[in-house]
């Protein structure tokens, strides 16, 4: 979720400088968002071998116990432009969908899809 607030943060920043902007002499000046962004990187670079390391001893942990669970993630993406809530309700289902649809092609399973307007 922060890594999508810094993606519209930062495509806002024509009309809110909250990043960045550039003043009337041409200098390039930074705004307390490239903090934020920068906060958040660093935060998402450390994290990331953390929470690796951690499921990876869990699940040497689940194997030497024979607990048949897996850990898994799925993720579906939908993009376009909504103007009321109907589309924006549209477009999560399409992600929904596109998130089942992945983990039935990674996995095998047979799930429903709810990308059906």
């Amino acid at each position: 979720m922060p890594l999508i607030l810094i993606a519209v943060a930062t495509c806002l920043n024509p009309l809110t400088n909250w990043m960045f902007v550039v003043d009337e002499n041409n200098l390039y000046v930074r705004n307390a968002g490239v903090y934020f962004h920068w906060s958040v990187s660093w935060v998402y670079r450390i994290a990331a071998p953390v929470v690796a390391a951690v499921l990876q001893k869990l699940d040497e942990k689940n194997r030497s116990m024979q607990y048949p669970y897996e850990l898994s993630v799925g993720i579906g993406i939908a993009s376009g432009v909504f103007s009321d809530a109907g589309d924006m309700e549209h477009l999560l289902r399409v992600a929904d969908g596109a998130m089942y649809e992945e983990k039935k092609r990674a996995k095998g399973l047979n799930v429903l899809t709810a990308a059906r307007r």
